[in-house]
């Protein structure tokens, strides 16, 4: 029995798609990824009857390599179209939908297309700043995290994501502030006291490392790399 492997690429002026198909024959299984320029985004696992044979377990591999390629078309194809129209719900939507599949850059030019079109979408404004985050822009993570804050002070998930967006700029302080406002507003926020607490430990630590003159400078510019590396991912 034969292993298969099956590549398409898609390019587009966001970026390069590349879709890959192989067969786990140990598992009886074929699993289909999807890259964007280098990054894995998505994958589907599709399980087969084992002692398949060859030619139709290969027809498989081509249906199922096939389908995520054109689902992939089609979803690029649909950002055009809703990105051309310039209808702000659609594109906030949408640009949500990418967001969640992985494709940072089409999220990123429907949903600053939003804030365009209205400039106090709080929502838009949320997105916008995890997409930057996503994508190591951290700056622009703070800056529009905190205006989905700003224009919505009481909803608990814009000040957990921007205690995220502080916490990989390294400013533990404020994440912390903004941590706190997320369980005052919702006292469940699991995830919020769960990053609440490793900021304050990061913080800790910080402080500890930068007032032991013995600490070699160098690794400590290495340790505030790794720390926020971890973080963001």
């Amino acid at each position: 029995m034969e292993a298969y492997k099956l590549n398409s690429k898609l390019i587009e002026k966001t970026g390069e798609y590349i879709i890959e198909t192989t067969n786990d024959l140990e598992h009886s299984r074929v699993l289909t990824s999807v890259f964007v320029d280098g990054v894995l985004t998505d994958s589907v696992i599709r399980t087969y009857q084992a002692g398949m044979n060859e030619a139709d377990l290969l027809e498989l591999v081509r249906r199922v390599h096939n389908s995520k390629k054109n689902e992939t078309e089609q979803f690029l194809e649909l950002y055009h179209r809703v990105a051309d129209a310039g209808v702000a719900e659609p594109m906030l939507q949408l640009g949500i939908a990418f967001y969640y599949r992985g494709f940072f850059k089409e999220a990123e030019g429907l949903l600053i297309g939003v804030s365009l079109l209205e400039k106090e979408n709080d929502k838009a404004m949320s997105f916008l700043g995890r997409t930057f985050l996503m994508q190591g822009q951290i700056k622009k993570a703070v800056e529009f995290c905190t205006a989905a804050a700003v224009l919505r002070p009481t909803y608990p998930d814009y000040q957990f994501h921007l205690g995220e967006a502080h916490l990989a700029d390294t400013q533990c302080a404020r994440a912390i502030s903004a941590y706190q406002h997320a369980t005052k507003d919702n006292i469940y926020y699991g995830d919020a006291y769960f990053s609440l607490g490793l900021a304050n430990l990061l913080n800790l630590l910080i402080k500890i490392i930068t007032t032991e003159r013995s600490f070699h400078y160098r690794f400590r510019i290495h340790f505030f790399q790794v720390i926020k590396k971890l973080w963001v991912n």
